[in-house]
């Protein structure tokens, strides 16, 4: 972790306070230091390549559980992240409370996410002994990894906690011992440390050799030298350090107790099969493991805990005391972690792989971001003020950063440079008002591979509280920017010094901001340009705008919303960015669908080198490598748009499956992204929705805490996770902790219910039964609505859907049938007059999207026009969603071929087919009025 961070996590250690002594708080913030940063790939591979024990020239087994690359794929994987802050086994803390204000008439919400209060459930299984042990595993999970901010992190604000007790100076010294006893334990070695709670004042913890001659570990665990400072109900020793020995000594494996065979799994499985499962996910060994990779930061301190380890096997296997039994496990575990030198290059160097496959995706980079999971994502940051130059630690003045952060996203395309590849801002002036612009890319001067918390409460210092009469913030002024294109284009040229170039070119836009122009498109596309291009390293920029119009912002000011795609290109290799700018909300996203390139080209054939490599493994650290390649690859067909890869097929099946094992929807990758959170929730409740699932299920949990991980008062991301609640009817006994939200939630409306249906039969991974079942019910949601009509049929490319859905089956007519019967069903009480009127624009829809295919669906909607109604009907069909080249083309083919629709022997169908031909000839003499 980077010294500037500090000061937010001193301030998160709530013993920190008492303390008064400068110097001891400076010690302190060396120490913090240690516990955020993380071992680099070129340290672990120095430490691979080190004789780690002169005794037998012996160096870490690549496929041993000492292996740092395990750590470093697990961690890039996000197996402890997801596990921690997802994991259907933890009940996370969160909230959503209804406010008395009202914005642009729609509710507000108080949304609050508290980690400190998240606790293990006690009812995660029937079966009673693993129920015990999965209960403990997850209290020890929260307890070591606190991630107080949402990000996954070891610091706690506990005295008490276990990385509170290793960074105290007096326990440094002897920290790796301690880690390498916690290590061992894990591995089911029964180490001798001891905690002597005997006497009162003098707890200890202590660990000596087999023999008593040698002390590796002596440490007090009081908490307090002065009693008062204790709270009151507290024990004044570090009761979570004590937690975590205790669980780990508590399941090692006896003839009474097996923990594998307890939670079904292995603790290093063999087979990919085995591995899928993950059960591994809940062994000791994989907590233990997470942890240390989380706390050791550097090449030297990692050896020193490797000898340890090394120090207290050898002890354990030759010591008199130890028993036969454990000696031959420590032999064992001996022959797994370490290995030879001369016999290393008889096995598969994984980390000389992974550095190799590095390196060709740090050749071929040309852009910072080099698939989604790359993108800077919003959250909730702390407040910030700029004349004390502080972070407010006030939750409640916490807010969601996506504007903040979709700025940030802008820049790190503008400032990189791809030659050197790296950021570089020496084209924005040196002044007061770009300081913090620059310290910024100066802390952060090469493109990560995920924002993580820090990073973007970092960047709120630069964008927050600015002193300038162009920006509005929503949160006293000073925080939360306002969604709008003028807002943020403020900001960007406020924090870059107010470049002339750039200024005017915003004047320039403003200027347009007037009464008139209010819900008009206008073109903006060479301001845009010329702005970009004068912040950008790299001219060869191609800006596009997309459909800017004029809207009234938040404060009552005219503003634009619209997109923005930012194209790069270098060496022939194209990239870009699309920003997305909406009265509420700004978002990022990757632009996809270029050709393939040299670099994709190149990675991609990397990638599927590896994994030819590791696709018959039998070994741990070869199937996390192969889970790694898997997630790198689909986020490499993402980005070239590819769609319905190999990953998405496996959340897909996982979530099938249902029953109470969710833990393979945790190998997948990072749950980052808003987008992958929506799409695991509409999954779940997609595929389960003829099922009534119990609220203690494990799916039900997993998607709970996940939707409790986004910032729910901002309206957009509310609408995201939440708009498929819409398919399954018991949505809402599921979520009960945001029932105060779900009036709004429920609501129907044209853009709403338009996405709905395009995201539902637009999904052919879903199978046909599912997507029936969803439709009827979002039908019946619809027609229950106050303005069902409108909203049915402004669905302009629902009737098209609806037929490519049924195209699906061996009988297509009979589908379609059904979703017609639903719809029916659904409105019928709007009468047959305005279902009539449906109908009709619905037969004329089945027309413009292909004909000559669709004329048996055309039949069938012929078939269900009532003549009489037609024939009163004064009301005439929406005309806007066709234009006059697409009416006569109905128009000629049904002049034509009159018999393919209706009977030619039947008077009434000719008559009725006579009186539709006329009223599609009224719209076309309409049509043709309007655009001369």
């Amino acid at each position: 972790m980077k010294l500037k961070t500090l000061n937010r996590v001193i301030k998160n250690i709530l013993f920190i306070t008492r303390i008064r002594n400068s110097m001891i708080i400076l010690k302190l913030l060396l120490v913090m230091h240690t516990v955020y940063a993380r071992l680099e790939l070129c340290d672990i591979k120095a430490i691979g390549d080190s004789v780690v024990v002169q005794k037998g020239n012996l160096l870490i087994h690549p496929d041993g559980s000492l292996n740092p690359l395990r750590g470093y794929i697990m961690h890039k994987s996000g197996y402890m992240y997801n596990k921690r802050l997802y994991a259907p086994e933890i009940n996370t803390e969160y909230s959503l409370k209804k406010i008395n204000v009202a914005v642009d008439s729609a509710n507000s919400y108080k949304y609050t996410r508290t980690p400190v209060y998240d606790k293990a459930y006690e009812n995660i299984c029937e079966n009673k002994e693993k129920n015990e042990y999965l209960t403990q595993f997850h209290t020890q999970i929260i307890r070591m990894f606190p991630s107080a901010d949402g990000a996954l992190s070891i610091v706690a604000g506990r005295p008490d906690a276990l990385t509170s007790f290793l960074i105290k100076d007096e326990v440094q010294p002897e920290s790796m011992y301690i880690l390498a006893a916690i290590f061992l334990l894990s591995e089911q070695v029964n180490v001798p440390i001891i905690v002597n709670l005997e006497e009162k004042g003098n707890e200890r913890l202590v660990l000596k050799s087999k023999d008593g001659k040698t002390t590796y570990v002596d440490q007090s665990l009081v908490l307090h030298e002065d009693i008062t400072k204790l709270k009151e109900g507290h024990k004044n020793h570090h009761r979570e350090t004590i937690g975590v020995i205790d669980f780990l000594k508590g399941y090692i494996d006896t003839e009474n107790m097996n923990t594998c065979a307890l939670i079904g799994g292995h603790a290093e499985p063999t087979t990919y099969e085995q591995f899928m499962t993950g059960n591994f996910l809940n062994t000791p060994q994989f907590l233990a493991q997470s942890y240390i990779y989380e706390f050791i930061d550097t090449k030297d301190e990692y050896i020193e805990f490797v000898k340890a380890v090394y120090t207290l096997l050898n002890d354990q296997m030759n010591g008199e005391k130890s028993t036969e039994e454990n000696k031959v496990r420590c032999n064992e575990l001996l022959e797994r972690l370490f290995i030879e030198k001369g016999k290393f290059s008889d096995l598969t160097d994984h980390t000389t792989i992974i550095c190799d496959l590095k390196k060709t995706v740090d050749t071929y980079t040309s852009f910072p971001f080099n698939n989604s999971s790359q993108l800077p994502s919003y959250g909730r940051v702390k407040a910030y003020n700029r004349d004390t130059n502080t972070i407010i630690d006030d939750r409640y003045m916490m807010y969601s950063s996506c504007v903040e952060t979709s700025i940030l996203g802008i820049f790190c395309c503008l400032m990189y440079d791809p030659a050197k590849k790296k950021y570089a801002t020496g084209n924005i002036p040196i002044n007061e008002k770009t300081k913090q612009f620059k310290k910024f890319f100066k802390d952060y001067p090469k493109p990560i591979e995920t924002t993580d918390y820090n990073m973007q409460q970092e960047w709120c210092k630069v964008v927050s509280d600015l002193k300038n009469n162009n920006i509005f913030y929503m949160k006293q002024g000073t925080n939360e920017l306002d969604s709008s294109l003028l807002n943020i284009l403020y900001v960007m040229s406020d924090i870059t010094g107010n470049k002339k170039e750039v200024f005017e070119e915003i004047e320039k836009i403003e200027s347009m901001c007037i009464s008139k122009n209010l819900g008009k498109q206008l073109d903006i596309e060479k301001n845009l340009t010329n702005i970009f291009k004068e912040l950008s390293n790299n001219k060869n920029l191609k800006v596009k705008s997309e459909n800017f119009k004029v809207y009234k912002r938040e404060n009552g000011k005219l503003d634009f919303f619209g997109a923005i795609n930012l194209e790069y290109t270098f060496n022939g290799m194209k990239n870009g960015i699309l920003i997305d700018i909406s009265p509420d909300h700004a978002e990022l996203k990757l632009m996809c669908g270029f050709d393939l390139n040299e670099s994709d080209e190149a990675i991609e054939e990397k990638l599927n080198e590896i994994k030819d490599v590791y696709k018959s493994t039998d070994k741990y650290t070869g199937q996390i490598i192969r889970q790694y390649i898997d997630i790198e690859i689909s986020m490499l067909y993402g980005v070239l748009g590819y769609l319905e890869d190999e990953s998405e097929k496996k959340m897909h099946d996982s979530i099938n499956k249902g029953g109470d094992d969710v833990l393979s929807l945790l190998l997948n990758g990072k749950i980052e992204s808003i987008s992958y959170k929506s799409h695991i929730v509409t999954c779940f409740l997609v595929l389960h929705v003829n099922r009534s699932l119990n609220k203690n299920c494990s799916l039900v949990r997993f998607t709970s805490n996940i939707i409790g991980s986004v910032p729910l008062n901002d309206f957009s991301t509310r609408e995201k996770i939440l708009i498929s609640s819409v398919y399954n009817t018991h949505s809402k006994k599921y979520y009960s902790r945001i029932k105060k939200c779900w009036g709004d939630i429920s609501k129907c409306d044209v853009g709403r219910v338009k996405i709905i249906i395009t995201n539902l039969l637009g999904a052919s991974l879903y199978p046909q039964k599912i997507i029936l079942e969803c439709f009827n019910n979002l039908m019946k949601a619809v027609g229950a609505s106050e303005d069902a009509y409108n909203i049915i049929t402004d669905q302009d490319s629902m009737i098209s859907r609806m037929i490519r859905v049924s195209n699906y089956d061996k009988n297509p007519i009979e589908i379609f049938s059904r979703m017609l019967h639903n719809i029916n069903e659904s409105f019928a009480r709007l009468g047959m007059q305005k279902m009539t009127n449906l109908y009709l624009i619905w037969f004329i829809d089945a027309g413009t999207s292909n004909i000559i295919q669709n004329n048996i669906f055309m039949k069938y909607i012929f078939e269900h026009i009532d003549k009489k109604y037609l024939d009163s009907s004064n009301e005439k069909p929406n005309s806007n969603r066709w234009t006059s080249e697409m009416i006569y083309e109905i128009l000629r083919y049904l002049t034509n071929n009159m018999n393919l629709i209706c009977e030619d022997t039947n008077t009434e169908s000719i008559e009725k087919y006579i009186v539709i031909i006329d009223k599609i000839k009224k719209i076309y003499r309409h049509l043709v009025i309007i655009n001369r």
